[in-house]
C-alpha cells in the first residue's frame, strides 16, 4: 500500500516554553522539527504535504529545505488553535482528499528520527485484507505500567490487533495493571516477558486514517466544538473494530531488560532536551554539514574557534565563535552563536545566543537562550541571569530569554569585538564532509 498525502497539525501552541513557541518549529538538532518530519515523510515515499497550522513561521520553516520542494506543501492557516481532528477534517475537506485513500496524520511535536512509516502503511494494508470494513490504523509504543500513570490514555487492543476501546489515563498502578489485563494483542505480552514488567499501548501521535471517519466530527457551532481532538473524543466515537494498531518495533537492551526509548512528545522543556539528545545517539548520519573525527563534532558553515579552547563530542551550528577560555563538551550549538568564557556540558544552546561567562561559570544538562540574544555575565551572582540559564531540576528546565533593547544588543556586539583570541582563531569548516 502505497500512500502519497500526509497532513501534519503544526498548530501546537508551547504554552510550557513560550520563548520557543510554537512546538513544531522547536529545533531538533538545529533544524525545526517541522522540517525534520517533512523530511522524513519524503523519504519514506510520501508526494504530497498539507500542513494545517495557526502560526505563520510554520509555513516559512517548512518552505526552507529542498525536500520536499515548495511545490509539494499546501498550508491551512487556522484563523484560531483547532483541536486535532477539527483541523484535520478540514484540511481533508479544502484539499478535497479522497472519499476511499488512506492518508497519514502526523503530529510535528514528535522527534521519532527512525520511524518507518513505510511498515506502518503495510501493517494496514494486511489488517484491511482481513478485515476489509477497517478506516484506519494508530501506531502505538509500549511503555511499563508505571511509567503511564497520570501521563498517557491507553487503547484496549484484542487478539486480532483491532482497537476494542481507549481509556483515560491511569491514575494508579493498580489501576493500570486492570487495564493490563484486558488487552489481548500478543504482541503485548510478548514484549512484557521480555522487560519483566506488565507493559501498556501508548498512542504515537502517527495515524493512517480514512476520509470517512471525519463524518463523526461535528461542525463547529462555537469556540469550544473547534476544539475536537483523536484521542479525547474522535477514536472513542468509532464502533469497536474498525481501527487496527500498529506497534511501533522498538529495540530491547538485554543488559537490563528494558525498552530503548527515542520517541518522545517534546511537550516539555526536559522532553525537549531529550528529544536533541536522542537524535544524535540515533540519528547522527541525518545531521547535515561536517565531521570532524578528531574531536567528533559535526559542524556547518563559519565556524571559528580559539587554539586554547577545548570543544569536543558536540554539534555545531553556522556562523558560531568559540572565542578563548571556552570548555564545550557533548552539547549542541545553533547558529549565529558567539561564546567567550563558556563551561558547558550536556548543554543546548539557541540561536542568536550570546554568552560572555565569567572563568567560574559553569552550565550542565540545561538549555540556554530564547527568541532574544542572551547575554550571560557573573552568572555566580546575578539571581535574574541564574533563572534564565536554569538546571534541569527533577527532569524539568527553565527557558527563558532577556529581551534586549537595539542599543544594549549594538553595546554586546562591541563588547564581542573587542574580544581578543589566544592566537589567530582556528577556521574548521573546511575539513572534509563525512
Amino acid at each position: 500500500m502505497k500512500i502519497a498525502n500526509a497532513i501534519i497539525l503544526a498548530g501546537g501552541r508551547n504554552t510550557r516554553m513560550s520563548a520557543l513557541a510554537p512546538k513544531a518549529a522547536l529545533p531538533v538538532v538545529n533544524k525545526p522539527n517541522i522540517r525534520r518530519v517533512l523530511e522524513q515523510l519524503f523519504h519514506n515515499k510520501v508526494s504530497s504535504f498539507f500542513i494545517t497550522t495557526h502560526y505563520g513561521k510554520i509555513v516559512d520553516l517548512a518552505k526552507e529545505g529542498k525536500e520536499p520542494s515548495a511545490r509539494a506543501l499546501h498550508f491551512q492557516l487556522e484563523e484560531q488553535p483547532l483541536g486535532t481532528a477539527t483541523a484535520t477534517k478540514r484540511c481533508v475537506e479544502n484539499f478535497g482528499l479522497g472519499s476511499e485513500a488512506f492518508f497519514f496524520v502526523i503530529a510535528a511535536d514528535i522527534s521519532y528520527p527512525n520511524m518507518n512509516f513505510n511498515l506502518f502503511a503495510q501493517s494496514l494494508e494486511r489488517a484491511k485484507s482481513n478485515f476489509p470494513k477497517i478506516v484506519g490504523a494508530v501506531a502505538f509504543l509500549l511503555r511499563p505500567y508505571d511509567e503511564v500513570i497520570n501521563r498517557y490514555p491507553i487503547a484496549i487492543i484484542n487478539e486480532d490487533n483491532l482497537i476494542t476501546s481507549f481509556v483515560e489515563r491511569p491514575k494508579s498502578p493498580q489501576e493500570a495493571y486492570r487495564i493490563f489485563r484486558q488487552i489481548k494483542a500478543s504482541f503485548v505480552k510478548k514484549i512484557s516477558e521480555q522487560v519483566g514488567v506488565p507493559c501498556l499501548p501508548v498512542n504515537s501521535s502517527y495515524y493512517l486514517l480514512a476520509r470517512k471517519i471525519f463524518s463523526l466530527v461535528p461542525e463547529p457551532e462555537n469556540t469550544s466544538s473547534t476544539k475536537y481532538d483523536f484521542g479525547k473524543l474522535l477514536f472513542k466515537r468509532i464502533p469497536p473494530g474498525l481501527l487496527s494498531a500498529y506497534f511501533i518495533p522498538e529495540k530491547i537492551m538485554s543488559r537490563r531488560p528494558r525498552i530503548k526509548k527515542e520517541w518522545v512528545d517534546m511537550a516539555t522543556p526536559s522532553d525537549f532536551w531529550l528529544a536533541n539528545w536522542l537524535f544524535v545517539k540515533t540519528a547522527a548520519e541525518k545531521i547535515e554539514g561536517y565531521y570532524d573525527h578528531l574531536r567528533n563534532l559535526r559542524f556547518g558553515q563559519n565556524v571559528q574557534l580559539d587554539s586554547q579552547s577545548s570543544v569536543q563530542d558536540s554539534v555545531i551550528g553556522n556562523n558560531v565563535v568559540i572565542g578563548p577560555g571556552c570548555e564545550i563538551k557533548n552539547c549542541i550549538i545553533g547558529s549565529q552563536v558567539r561564546l567567550f568564557g563558556a563551561k558547558v556540558s550536556r548543554t543546548i544552546v539557541l540561536n542568536n545566543t550570546y554568552f560572555l561567562g565569567p572563568s567560574t561559570a559553569v552550565v550542565e544538562d540545561s538549555i540556554i537562550g530564547g527568541h532574544y540574544p542572551l547575554i550571560v555575565q557573573q552568572l555566580e551572582i546575578n539571581p535574574i541571569i541564574r533563572k534564565l540559564v536554569a538546571p534541569l531540576p527533577n527532569g524539568e528546565v527553565l527557558i527563558s530569554s532577556l529581551n534586549l533593547k537595539p542599543e544594549e544588543i549594538a553595546l554586546a556586539e562591541d563588547s564581542f569585538k573587542k574580544m581578543k583570541f589566544s592566537q589567530r582563531p582556528i577556521e574548521i569548516n573546511n575539513e572534509r564532509k563525512e
